[in-house]
Formats: structure tokens, sequence, C-alpha cells
């Protein structure tokens, strides 16, 4: 066998990258879970090729994506649910959900602070209320203030201030 590394390391390795791609989902933007996870699958990928031949090598690739496909599943459940919405809200999903009013007062410049955490889209407050936002760029930090910088129908893009 040519490439070394045995079958129940390159097992483990797999499912050490599949550990770190499902961390990747709680964490905004492209980071280093991701790419070491990406890169500890495809180090494992090209272990199982050389020494056991490509069989074991789609074998193993069929799993990664069948265990991918069963965390990413999980994960939107337990979001839909309100299980996780304290990691992507910053704060349980059922009062934010009651206490949010549709923003017809919000305007082009307005100032207001964020209540969440914007991943892109979460919760601020402005003039008193609570509404729906969503980060013109990137990832802002909950406590930000924040400007309107647009609308777009019924979505309010803002930016730090």
């Amino acid at each position: 066998m040519p490439g070394g590394g045995s079958l129940f390391g390159i097992i483990i390795s797999a499912l050490c990258a599949l550990a770190l791609v499902a961390l990747e989902a709680f964490i905004p933007g492209i980071s280093l879970a991701g790419i070491a996870g990406a890169g500890i699958f495809v180090f494992s990928l090209y272990l199982c090729w050389t020494t056991y031949g490509p069989a074991w090598a789609i074998a193993l690739a069929l799993f990664f994506a069948a265990g991918a496909f069963f965390v990413t599943k999980f994960v939107v459940r337990s979001i839909k649910k309100g299980r996780l919405s304290g990691i992507f809200m910053n704060e349980p999903s059922a009062p934010v959900k009651q206490n949010i009013k549709l923003a017809v007062s919000v305007q082009v410049g307005m100032v207001g602070t964020t209540k969440s955490a914007l991943r892109p889209s979460g919760i601020a407050e402005m003039a008193g209320e609570r509404v729906h936002v969503t980060a013109d760029k990137g990832f802002i930090e909950q406590n930000v203030e924040i400007r309107v910088v647009r609308i777009e129908g019924a979505r309010i893009f803002v930016a730090p201030a």
C-alpha cells in the first residue's frame, strides 16, 4: 500500500473535517475552521486514494457529503424551531418575534442600535421600535450604532454609523 495511513485514521480525520465544516456554519464569513476542515478532508481523501484506491476514495467522499447534508439539515431544522436562535440572533427567538413591528416610520439616514449581531440580518432598535434590518456589507456586532443606508421594499439596509 503506497500511501500509508490506516483506514481508521482516514475516517477519524474525515470526521474531524466534518466537525470543522459544521462549526463553520456558526461563524460568520469564511473562517479558519472551514478552511482547516476542507484541507483536512482533501488530505484524508488523498490518503484514501493513494492507499486504498479510487473506489474507497469515492466512498469516503460520499460519506462526507452525506454527513454534511445531515448536519446542515439538523442545523436548519434547529434554527427554524428556535433551538439555535440564541447562537444566530444572540437572544431567544420567541420574544423577538412578538415585539417586532413593520418599519413604516424608518427612513434613510436614521440612526439606531443593533440588538442582535447582523449575520447579515438581525434585529435593531430605531426610534423606540424593534425592526428587522440587514447589514449592507459584512457582519455587524451586537450593540453597535448603525445608520440606514437604503431601503428596498420591506428590507432595511444598515451600516455602522
